[in-house]
């Protein structure tokens, strides 16, 4: 229905078939179900971002924390997530910023960098020497005025600095960078994924509505100049698709 822009109709759930508060789960070793009132709790949480004046990228950042905090088997979390921003976005810096205040801890978060990131801050690098050791861009913005640098090269470094001041000062660790130009690029065949029918099993399948909003999550991944990613532990080379 989000998909569809229909904000207008009343959705009404069941949730008389989800595992009542207090069973326990066998393949959990007896543990505690947690009951729908975590799910119920989320949802509810995640309507009320309909209104709340968050530009869509981070809604959607939000919506996906609210689902995976209620994500609890015999009490223990079991949600992965990932989140990514390509360095030259127009709103890196507020991703960058992301987990400032300690809310949004559900994911591993990370900004995909590539040989231009790289070789725009070594070029700034170079010419700061070591009058910048604060992390600064006080520096950079002068050799910026001073026609020695570029705009890019500016916020590449600009990126940098934010980059470390998160991650230290916000006592984190993140964001993260991804060197997303030197993962190995398994895409053979993705031109399959326009089906829409990439992420099914003999159990479940998306129903058309669903079908049409995979079909468009792989058209615009067949358009990235980088359509691999890391999974949320960093070991394995995925689809942007398989991880979305």
């Amino acid at each position: 229905m989000a998909f569809q822009k229909r904000r207008s109709e009343v959705l009404i759930l069941e949730f008389s078939g989800v595992r009542e508060k207090g069973r326990p789960i066998m393949g959990m070793q007896g543990r505690p179900a947690s009951g729908p009132g975590p799910l119920m709790g989320a949802i509810a949480s995640i309507a009320k971002l309909r209104d709340a004046g968050m530009l869509p990228w981070r809604a959607a950042i939000y919506a996906d924390h609210y689902a995976a905090e209620c994500v609890l088997v015999g009490g223990a979390r079991r949600a992965a997530r990932m989140a990514t921003k390509h360095w030259k976005d127009k709103t890196i810096f507020g991703f960058i910023e992301l987990k400032r205040g300690g809310f949004l801890w559900s994911s591993n978060n990370s900004v995909a960098i590539d040989a231009e990131f790289r070789e725009r801050v070594t070029k700034v690098v170079k010419l700061i020497g070591s009058k910048d050791v604060a992390g600064s861009v006080g520096y950079a913005t002068i050799l910026y005025a001073a026609g020695k640098i570029d705009k890019w090269d500016l916020h590449a470094y600009k990126v940098l600095c934010e980059l470390a001041k998160a991650a230290y000062h916000d006592k984190t660790g993140e964001p993260g960078l991804i060197n997303v130009d030197k993962l190995t690029h398994k895409n053979h065949g993705i031109e399959a994924y326009v089906d829409g029918l990439y992420a099914q099993g003999s159990k479940y399948a998306p129903d058309e509505d669903a079908r049409r909003l995979m079909t468009e999550i792989a058209e615009q991944v067949i358009n990235l100049s980088y359509q691999m990613i890391v999974n949320p532990c960093g070991d394995k080379t995925i689809l942007v698709s398989e991880l979305s």
